[in-house]
């Protein structure tokens, strides 16, 4: 292994998109001298990767793993959204891994406040029950010094450890704009397109208003103490075609609780840009897009006072779960 390439996210960037591309085609990039080896691996990205390196996991075992798997391939891709949370002492240990190893880190950039909407979606996906406005408040409120807000400090870090000229940043609006996230992640990397983009990408995100019911039964199932991480959103979707005539009526309803609003253009995704922009400028591998507010919608949760949406509510978590304890 001469050359490893490590995907460092952070989430809600695409990450799984090219995680999955890189997953089905593992047998083609082996054919081509990479390898996206099936170690540490959970879902379709080396996440387990994160649990070897913020323990006190021997650096040489850790290395010893991934190269049987790169076996005679020369380039190795390690893609992972939680190394964006790995603190610096971590991603200390993942240098020492590679430490006589080329290696170069891929990281996209996506404007804060917009990336942290879709931050939330991701909570409320796997089992939490913030709403929107807190969760909005309490990262906002130590903005500078929170990478869920300000990437910056991420990159500071990495290129304390790892060095500035190590780090390659995609714009993630513009990528996806062009439509070329797996493209321009290969041009970062430095390497041919081996495998493209797929035109017909899908948005799995649900609607603001089934995110806001999810949201709620996670609440129940929270009282219930049945909540485990995604298992509600799993079964939500799984039945979700079962109880579809609730889910609209619940939808209907709620839309009166629905707000305006306008991300992309608050102080800290300014300042971010211009950083980016006069300081990063070297490491983009693509144009940085310009600021472009994006309105868009949120649910007041005072919808959590109006009896009939609890209902509603309820009616759902029992057909998905069968019965309500928490009563």
């Amino acid at each position: 292994m001469k050359r490893v390439i490590i995907h460092v996210g952070p989430h809600k960037t695409g990450s799984t998109y090219i995680q999955k591309a890189l997953f089905v085609n593992r047998k083609y990039l082996k054919s081509k001298g990479v390898s996206y080896p099936k170690i540490y691996m959970l879902a379709v990205g080396q996440h387990y990767l994160v649990d070897a390196l913020r323990s006190k996991q021997d650096v040489k075992k850790i290395r010893q793993k991934i190269e049987q798997k790169v076996d005679s391939a020369n380039i190795c891709i390690l893609s992972s959204e939680n190394y964006y949370q790995l603190p610096p002492p971590a991603l200390q240990r993942f240098k020492e891994v590679f430490s006589d190893t080329k290696a170069d880190l891929v990281f996209f950039y996506r404007t804060p406040s917009i990336r942290m909407k879709s931050a939330w979606h991701e909570e409320i996906k796997h089992g939490k029950y913030r709403s929107y406005t807190k969760f909005y408040f309490q990262n906002l409120k130590h903005a500078y010094g929170n990478i869920t807000v300000n990437p910056l400090r991420y990159l500071n870090a990495l290129a304390k450890i790892f060095g500035r000229k190590c780090i390659h940043i995609v714009d993630y609006q513009t990528s996806t704009r062009n439509q070329s996230l797996i493209r321009d992640f290969w041009k970062a990397s430095a390497l041919p397109v081996l495998v493209n983009d797929n035109p017909k990408r899908e948005n799995t995100m649900l609607p603001i208003e089934e995110v806001e019911l999810l949201r709620q039964l996670n609440i129940f199932a929270q009282k219930d103490n049945i909540l485990k991480g995604p298992n509600i959103r799993e079964k939500y979707i799984n039945r979700r075609e079962n109880n579809i005539s609730l889910v609209e009526e619940f939808k209907k309803k709620i839309s009166f609780y629905k707000e305006k609003e306008n991300l992309g253009n608050y102080h800290i995704d300014r300042m971010v840009r211009n950083i980016m922009q006069n300081q990063w400028r070297d490491c983009f591998s693509n144009e940085i897009s310009k600021i472009q507010p994006q309105e868009g919608y949120f649910i007041n949760e005072t919808w959590q006072q109006d009896n009939d949406l609890i209902i509603i509510a309820e009616k759902v978590y029992k057909k998905i779960n069968g019965k309500i304890n928490y009563r």
